[in-house]
This record gives C-alpha cells, structure tokens and sequence, in this order.
C-alpha cells in the first residue's frame, strides 16, 4: 500500500509493470548491446580486427534498429487515426491498410526481451486496476481513495504450464480481491481479518490459511522471531528443516552442535522443540560467543492451528539467554488461538 499519491504516478507504475512490445523490443537491444559491448574488449581489436570490426557494426546496426522500433508506435496510431477519418468520410482505405498491415508485419520481426514472452494479462475485471502475470509470479495493482495497492500472488509446482497456474491462482486471487477494502488510519475494523496499511482483508475464518510473520523483539534487536501458522500440517515443512540441520557438517567452523530435542504438553498441544548452537571461538579461547536458533512447533491435531516458530539470536552478547527464550517461546504459542469457524487442522491417516 502507498501512500496518498496521484493517478499519474499510478499510471506510470503501470508502465513499469506492464511491459509494452515496443518496450519490449528495446530491452532485448539494449541487453544485446551490453553483451556485445563486453565482447568487444582491446585484446580482441588488436588481435582479431576483423571480428571487432563485425562486432562493432552489428552494435550501430542495434542501435539504428532502436531507432526505427521507437517510432513504430507512433506510426501505428497516426495510420489508424487516418483510418477511422477516412472511413467516417466515405473515403478509400485500401491504401492505408496495406501500410498499416506492412507496418504490423515489420513489427513482428524485431525480437522481443524474454520477459514479454512470458507475460499475460488476466482480465478479473477491476474497475481502476490491473493484473499482470510474468516470471516473477502474479501483480494486482489497484487504485482505492489515491492509494495503491499491490498484491503479489505465486505458485510454485514443478511441471506446471502458465495457463494452468493462472486456472489454480484464479478463484484465490478473487476471494483475496472480494475481501480487500480501504481502512482509514487508525480505523479498528468490527469484522475478524487482517489488518494492512490502509488496508483490511476480511476473514470469516472458513477457508484455508497459511499465515507468516517476522518480528525482532522490541528491546533485544539481536533476536529475530519468525512464526507460521496454518490450518493443515506444517509437519512436512517442520522436517525438511530439521533434516537440513542434522545434514549440517559439524567439523566446519563456526562449530554447529545439535541439542537434544525436547517435547512437552501446553494446554491442547503437543510442542516438539529443537535447538541448533553455534560456537563461535576454539576450545583454547576464552572470548567464547554463543549463538543459537530454536525451533519449537505444533504439529498435532487439535483446534489449535499447526505452528512453527522459530527465534534466532543474532549476537550472543546482546540477545537473552536460552532459558528465557524457551519460556518466551512457549508463551507465544500459547497466544495463538483459532478462531471459532476456522477449519481443523486435518490429519493424514496411518496406512494398515
């Protein structure tokens, strides 16, 4: 979300966005250019004259076609405009046409950057908003009370083409656009949701969730708290970490050592903690600074959603001691609650 700004600055973030052929054209040029630029090196002039020489006039060549690509456009409209005039006049076009069709057919021969090719518009419909999908997953743009609002959509899946990622982030991507609003500053909304800058995402609590946020502690600025919670199993992501950790090689240095992990009941859960310290000195040394990271979840089935969180401490010296952030710990997993008509989290059943 931004803040308050004009129409003509969203405009021109739709330019950034949302790339044009024209655009399009001239970045593969420019790319093209940069790559022959590195070529063209003093060795290779004095060495290979001939092949700096080709180099040089395939680079004015790119830069004459620069030129002609960033009139097109402009051709484009003026053809078109004269069209629709002569055609509102009773007046021959043929004419005109078949430069216009000449000029489209030029047009289609000048390369394109790769990241046109991948883009694709979605229409969702918005009134004063966009949608662009490109390599780097899916942009909403939208235009409420002078602000901007831009949310990032992906998804990640092997073997997937980009029609079937879009046909997958579709109904998603409208339930999230149906229950964003605006939110006045310091407006504290009656209906369950999240809160954003200027923003509030209701939630009836019925549909499926995963849900992360990062914190550093408001006076130990060397502890860094990150939380996951989600309404199915997090336990397949709570074991590929784990694995990483015992896949560590302890004889590198700083030295990793592996704590016994420990598990405990709190309240309806059953908490499963381990912790990973790092020693940053030689046994010889006594300057000894200790780091640590700690990974306590809840993995089980209860009405308490699936959990993971994870402190790390940054510098030994100024963060708290491994006690106080187990029991730190502990008191924000007891904090988190479901709300009343939020899905279960569902449990895969034992094979027999």
């Amino acid at each position: 979300m931004s803040p308050l700004t004009t129409r003509e600055l969203y405009d021109r973030l739709k330019d950034r966005l949302v790339l044009s052929r024209a655009n399009a054209q001239g970045e593969y040029i420019m790319a093209e250019q940069t790559r022959i630029g590195n070529l063209m090196t003093p060795y290779l002039k004095a060495q290979k004259p001939s092949e700096y020489h080709a180099l040089n006039e395939r680079y004015k060549a790119l830069a004459r076609t620069f030129e002609r690509i960033d009139k097109i456009p402009g051709e484009r409209a003026s053809l078109e405009a004269m069209i629709a005039d002569f055609a509102g006049k009773g007046w021959p076009v043929d004419t005109l046409q078949a430069r216009l069709e000449r000029l489209n057919r030029e047009d289609a021969v000048y390369p394109v950057s790769d990241r046109f090719k991948w883009q694709v518009l979605p229409d969702f419909a918005l009134e004063d908003g966009y949608a662009v999908y490109n390599e780097h997953g899916l942009t909403v743009v939208l235009w409420r009370q002078s602000r901007v609002y831009k949310l990032n959509f992906g998804y990640i899946e092997r073997g997937v083409s980009n029609e079937q990622v879009l046909q997958r982030l579709d109904p998603h991507v409208r339930r999230v656009l149906a229950a964003l609003r605006p939110r006045a500053a310091f407006e504290v909304p009656r209906q369950p949701g999240i809160c954003l800058p200027f923003g509030f995402l209701a939630d009836d609590g019925t549909a499926p969730y995963v849900v992360r946020a990062a914190w550093f502690g408001r006076h130990q600025e060397a502890v860094r708290y990150d939380l996951q919670v989600a309404s199915q199993s997090l336990r397949e992501q709570f074991e590929a970490r784990r694995a990483a950790d015992l896949s560590l090689d302890r004889a590198d240095f700083p030295v990793l050592e592996q704590l016994p992990e420990r598990q405990f009941r709190l309240g309806q859960m059953t908490i499963l903690q381990t912790t990973t310290l790092t020693k940053w000195y030689l046994e010889h040394e006594t300057d000894r600074r200790e780091t640590f990271q700690l990974r306590a979840a809840h993995l089980g089935a209860s009405p308490v959603p699936s959990m993971i969180l994870q402190v790390d401490q940054l510098h030994s010296r100024d963060g708290l001691s491994l006690k106080l952030l187990e029991t730190e710990a502990v008191e924000i997993l007891g904090q988190v609650q479901a709300l009343p008509n939020a899905p279960q989290v569902a449990q895969k059943r034992k094979r027999t």
